[in-house]
This record gives C-alpha cells, sequence and structure tokens, in this order.
C-alpha cells in the first residue's frame, strides 16, 4: 500500500491519490510486498517526479519514448524488464531467455531512435504501471 500525507490536508485528493499510487508500485518494485506500506515521502525523485506531473504530464514526457519502443521487436518486453532488473543486462536477458547481446542491440537500436537516459525508462516503466493502476 502506498501512502501519501496530502491525504491529511483538504483539497489535495487527485494528487495524494497519484502519490499514494506511486508509492504502491515503489513498494510492489522493492520487493515490500510484505511491509504495510511504504510513504511516498520514501520514493526517489524520479517517481516523486512522476507524481507530480500528473497522469498528462507523465504521458507527454515519456510518449517519443514510448513510440521508439513500440518500434523495435519485443520493445515493451525487453525494456520493462530491463528496468525491472535496474538496468543490469544479463539478468534482464536471462529473465527474458534471450541472449544479452540481444538486449544490449535492443538498447543500441532504442539510442538510434531517440535520446534517452536510464532515467527516462524509469519514468515510463512507471507511466505503463500507473496506466494500468488507473484504467
Amino acid at each position: 500500500m502506498g501512502i501519501s500525507s496530502r491525504f491529511l490536508g483538504i483539497g489535495a485528493g487527485p494528487l495524494a491519490w497519484r502519490e499514494a499510487s506511486v508509492a504502491a508500485i515503489v513498494a510492489e518494485r522493492k520487493g515490500l510486498i510484505g511491509a504495510h506500506s511504504l510513504a511516498f515521502d520514501s520514493c526517489g525523485a524520479v517517481e516523486r517526479a512522476a507524481a507530480l506531473l500528473g497522469k498528462q504530464g507523465l504521458a507527454g514526457a515519456v510518449s517519443g519514448l514510448d513510440s521508439a519502443i513500440k518500434t523495435i521487436k519485443n520493445g515493451e518486453e525487453v525494456f520493462t524488464e530491463l528496468e525491472t532488473a535496474h538496468f543490469n543486462i544479463p539478468r534482464a536477458a536471462k529473465n527474458l531467455g534471450v541472449h544479452p547481446n540481444t538486449v544490449r542491440n535492443r538498447m543500441e537500436e532504442l539510442d538510434n531512435a531517440v535520446d534517452f537516459q536510464h532515467a527516462d525508462l524509469v519514468l515510463w516503466a512507471l507511466w505503463r504501471r500507473l496506466a494500468v493502476r488507473e484504467l
């Protein structure tokens, strides 16, 4: 469960909900499922920025990257796993059942298509996870 201190204030409901959702995703990613909660204040800078951008702002920030990833063979699967593996290429490749060079090649394809940093992929992955929660 994610917790946002904004729930204590009046009129901050939408942002509090988004912060709590982000905190819940971060807790899942860190394997804190056994923990009862994770406060939004414990999230990293990228996660905090994603919550503050809001749904449309975050979608706008990652739209170019998302379009480029969709043009790459198995791009969504590869980059989701790479981000989940904290950019450890051998671990991501093992989890995907492919050779590490396959992951490296996909990264090179993405780098040729769009300028990106690891933080951009973290935002993209968080955006995808939030989109599922907000359906």
